[in-house]
């Protein structure tokens, strides 16, 4: 398919595609940057697409999308309460209350860098092909993530232990 035909026919669905969006994600701005990254996705895939392949693409990127938002968790909508006791009895614990520290402290992307990182092992270089950002901001995004998160915990530490 041509770039002026996969422009055109994306020209032709804008009104449906916009509107498949609203109803999946919620609001105009999620819709159409889903718009777009479908779009973009399409054009570099040069694949031959017609109205059924963009409806879609369309669906998966929103689907994508909405399993990218972080649940909404309790937690973060009552105030952090410091711990009774100075130090957690397990491991288990111990991670309870950093990845809570963590959600309470970090932006969503911030959070969710440090995690593709730390927790399940991603290289620098998928990282930044998943998110968008250089390696560089990566590194820089995964140190000041760590510096806030142990700043936090130490805070919390010694609040608990007056």
């Amino acid at each position: 398919m041509t770039d002026n035909s996969i422009t055109a026919l994306f020209e032709r669905l804008r009104p449906r595609l916009m509107a498949a969006g609203r109803r999946l994600l919620g609001n105009r701005e999620d819709a159409s940057d889903a718009m777009q990254e479908t779009f973009v996705k399409l054009w570099k895939s040069k694949s031959d697409a017609n109205e059924g392949t963009v409806m879609t693409a369309m669906r998966n990127t929103c689907i994508d999308a909405l399993r990218q938002r972080r649940p909404v968790d309790p937690i973060q909508e009552t105030a952090f309460e410091p711990a009774t006791d100075s130090a957690p009895d397990s491991p288990g614990e111990l991670y309870d209350e950093i990845h809570r520290i963590m959600k309470l402290s970090l932006s969503e992307r911030d959070l969710e860098i440090m995690i593709m990182r730390d927790r399940d092992g991603f290289e620098l270089d998928a990282i930044a092909e998943r998110t968008g950002l250089t390696e560089a901001n990566i590194r820089v995004i995964l140190s000041r993530s760590r510096r806030t998160v142990r700043q936090a915990y130490l805070q919390r530490k010694s609040s608990t232990s007056r």
